[in-house]
């Protein structure tokens, strides 16, 4: 059952968990002259509906509660990068097991052997709220489904404790003339891209492609 449970302001909450997904992101050809990514992004996102928050049953018509608010509950771990040594098979398999530590902002990062340069993630409650610190597990369920859980607290005090398994994807995408074939072979350097089904779309001159775990996997 997926969870998103923390406090905002100071009061706790339990919310319902509208969509929730795991992914391996990146792309080619975003600016002129963009070099290949030596890291995957690994997005996290849970989303919970949008709701008028009004923890002292204020009238919603009043505008001189401090705390009533409509809040768009949204966790996305968009800058978590993830270098290829993540994954020493070349498999989706590797991130079995993982576990991020982030203690703030130039504290040690296991992952690169570097410090942590920008937060990796945020949450947005009223606003977006970077992560202060933050401990992420994925656990491999088998068949490419994952058991996800993210908690820590924000940079203004808000905390966060969210689960939920979902199903390994990937989202690539291909500007300025690169092909979808340029970008697959980029992700083939950290995972192994023959345990996906693929999708291809093309709008302009972008080619964007999407995948999940062959049914086998």
């Amino acid at each position: 059952m997926p969870s998103f449970r923390g406090t905002y302001q100071g009061f706790p909450l339990d919310l319902p968990v509208e969509e929730a997904a795991v992914s391996l992101r990146g792309g080619l050809g975003r600016w002129p002259g963009q070099t290949p990514s030596e890291t995957v992004n690994l997005v996290i996102s849970v989303q919970s509906p949008r709701f008028f928050f009004n923890p002292n049953n204020a009238d919603t018509a009043a505008d001189d509660d401090e705390f009533a608010a409509w809040l768009s509950p949204h966790l996305l771990t968009e800058w978590l990068d993830l270098p290829a040594k993540t994954f020493p098979t070349c498999s989706f398999r590797d991130l079995d097991g993982l576990r991020v530590d982030f203690a703030g902002l130039w504290t040690p990062n296991a992952l690169t052997k570097e410090d942590w340069f920008e937060t990796p993630g945020l949450v947005t409650f009223y606003g977006q709220e970077g992560f202060r610190s933050a401990r992420i597990a994925l656990d491999h369920r088998g068949g490419g489904v994952f058991a996800v859980q993210a908690e820590g607290e924000t940079e203004l005090d808000s905390r966060f404790d969210v689960a939920f398994e979902a199903p390994l994807s990937i989202d690539l995408a291909a500007h300025r003339g690169h092909t979808a074939e340029e970008v697959l072979a980029w992700l083939g350097g950290f995972v192994d891209v023959g345990d996906f089904d693929l999708a291809t779309k093309t709008y302009d001159d972008s080619v964007y492609v999407s995948g999940a775990v062959k049914a086998n996997g």
